[in-house]
């Protein structure tokens, strides 16, 4: 696995687990955080949440003052904002063939979120049948335009990744010292 593959991992890694920002101290060491509450501010102390990466060559781009944010990164995409209509692929599990069909909304209180319009059809045509059923809902969707990127690993690379992961280490906001800062 080459270090931009790793990178993406680590990244979406972060990311399930609630950190928004890669960020760089000044000094060499990189740290993970929950947020970032303005450009001028210290990054490391203006969060709740700090994680330590053990290995900083992987993000030697991320600069002090420019931190990295991780959502746009690895193109997590904020569903409740997606238009209506929106042209999405769709399947209920992993070993499915992906489907066409246009997005209705996005619900966080199911296992399967992602209601769509049933059959490919949009909102003007759905008002055309008689069914009752007018929507599907889906357990995986990506954008129709765009290259999907599996959130699933194989088992080496998921190994790999928990490795790299025993290494981080969780540093606790009052644990950080004042030199710690940009």
């Amino acid at each position: 696995m080459d270090g931009t593959t790793l990178r993406g991992y680590i990244l979406e890694y972060l990311y399930e687990k609630g950190y928004e920002y890669i960020i760089n101290d000044g000094f060499g060491e990189v740290y993970a955080v929950d947020a970032v509450e303005s450009e001028y501010s210290n990054y490391i102390k203006g969060s709740k949440r700090v994680k330590y990466l053990g290995f900083c060559e992987l993000f030697e781009d991320v600069t002090c003052s420019e931190p990295l944010n991780i959502a746009c990164e690895i193109g997590a995409i904020d569903w409740s904002t997606v238009p209506e209509n929106t042209p999405v692929l769709v399947r209920h599990n992993e070993s499915e063939p992906w489907e066409y069909r246009h997005f209705y909304k996005y619900s966080t209180e199911s296992d399967y979120p992602f209601i769509c319009y049933i059959d490919g059809k949009t909102s003007y045509t759905v008002k055309s049948i008689q069914s009752i059923v007018k929507y599907d809902n889906w357990e995986f969707c990506k954008l129709a335009e765009e290259e999907w990127k599996p959130g699933r690993m194989d088992y080496e690379e998921l190994e790999l990744l928990h490795h790299f992961a025993e290494s981080f280490v969780d540093i606790e906001r009052e644990e950080i010292e004042e030199g710690e800062q940009c």
